[in-house]
């Protein structure tokens, strides 16, 4: 397992906690950004793998 996936996904899940807590501007950026980052990463070493 990619060790940079499982840091974006830890990442991920602590800004939607975060987002929930403090529904704010910000925090729906910071989310949206880490989020898609996250989306992203798995997308590639999913296709990378195939």
């Amino acid at each position: 397992m990619n060790i940079k996936l499982v840091l974006l996904g830890l990442l991920a899940l602590f800004s939607l906690y975060r987002l929930y807590e403090h529904n704010d501007f910000m925090t729906l950026c910071a989310t949206v950004i880490v989020v898609a980052a996250f989306v992203l990463s798995a997308l590639h070493l999913w296709r990378r793998r195939q």
